[in-house]
């Protein structure tokens, strides 16, 4: 159930979405509202309460008119491993995308990723709270059924179609470069979704799999 809210968001939120400067957070964002998604589903979690791109912001995950069903953190791996925490604690999100780097996939991050994973399984054991983690280190999720494409990849860079055609397919991938690589060289390739899982520090290829295989619409899966 989490992971169809992560891929069909009724309310997404953004961290680390700058208001002054063109950075991951708001190309993100940016990305978000070109692919369709409604402004008015969107927060940005900003201190200052200013609005980004036409988008309200809340001063704290504590001030959330209600539970996102997605939250995006793009923020740096040090500021994420406090946040995860919040998260928890406040029952912020049904699902979350760890944008950084740096959380697992290093030896000086394994530890403080090992907690993390603690913090989220204590979480799931003693409450069954606790959202679902895709990443960290991952590119993030397009997906045209849930009307919304979270890449960091501005579009000169990367030119997104214009979703005319209904698709049947679904691809998982570590990387979010080979996804990239792909699209690039194949400009006909436009699947119904791409989950770049990254580190797999929770949400797994497999669990993806499963999800795919369960929805009726998704006859080819690439991994």
């Amino acid at each position: 159930a989490k992971i169809d809210r992560l891929l069909h968001p009724d309310s997404i939120g953004i961290i680390g979405a700058s208001a002054t400067r063109l950075n991951f957070g708001r190309i993100t964002l940016k990305n978000i509202i070109a692919s369709g998604y409604d402004r008015s589903r969107l927060r940005v979690i900003n201190p200052d309460g200013q609005e980004v791109d036409g988008v309200k912001c809340a001063p704290g995950l504590g001030a959330l008119e209600q539970k996102l069903d997605l939250l995006i953190l793009a923020v740096t791996a040090d500021v994420a491993f406090g946040i995860i925490d919040e998260v928890i604690k406040t029952d912020a999100a049904e699902s979350v995308l760890l944008i950084p780097g740096g959380m697992g996939e290093t030896e000086a991050s394994r530890e403080p990723a090992r907690r993390m994973l603690a913090t989220i399984d204590d979480a799931r054991r003693a409450t069954g709270r606790g959202p679902v983690f895709v990443g960290g280190n991952c590119l993030g999720i397009i997906s045209h059924p849930g009307n919304f494409d979270s890449w960091f990849i501005p579009e000169e860079r990367l030119p997104r179609t214009q979703k005319k055609a209904r698709r049947t397919s679904a691809l998982i991938s570590q990387s979010g470069a080979f996804l990239v690589t792909r699209l690039s060289k194949n400009a006909w390739l436009d699947p119904d979704y791409m989950v770049a899982v990254g580190n797999q520090n929770d949400i797994t290829h497999s669990d993806m799999v499963e999800n795919f295989v369960d929805n009726p619409n998704i006859h080819v899966i690439g991994a």
